[in-house]
């Protein structure tokens, strides 16, 4: 037995539906587009996607006991890891001028720092409780 609702016309919420075979089937289906507007994905209107980047960039920015820049802002970045490769902590500030005292995270010897989704484009800074190691970095834009 079927499990159809009869709607009648003129009255009510209008209902997408396909009717397949003399039988209504409400329509849910996968669709795209701008507030207000709906585009079914299909063969000639496939669902835009993003595809992430793949080209990494690695660089061994040395401890230091005054701010630096671990990151450079950019608007592309669409994920980095900082590793603190030192016997030292690390205080990375999403920003300028970390210190000690203020600091995004605290990276610990030998630990690893990923920035969380959705990724934070502009600088990041850092500083050493003490001038010993580097931090391994790898943006990926």
């Amino acid at each position: 037995m079927a499990d159809n609702v009869t709607i009648t016309a003129g009255s009510g919420t209008t209902v997408a539906a396909d009717d397949i075979a003399g039988v209504f089937y409400q329509r849910v289906k996968l669709a795209h587009g701008a507030d207000g507007t709906a585009t079914d994905v299909s063969t000639t209107a496939p669902l835009p996607v993003t595809q992430q980047a793949s080209t990494p960039t690695v660089v061994a920015v040395p401890g230091s006991a005054t701010a630096v820049t671990l990151l450079a802002a950019n608007t592309a970045r669409r994920g980095a890891c900082i590793f603190n490769d030192s016997t030292a902590a690390l205080y990375v500030k999403w920003g300028a001028g970390a210190t000690t005292a203020l600091y995004t995270a605290r990276v610990a010897p030998g630990q690893l720092y990923e920035l969380p989704l959705p990724v934070y484009t502009g600088i990041l800074t850092g500083i050493w409780s003490a001038a010993a190691g580097n931090a391994m970095i790898t943006e990926v834009a």
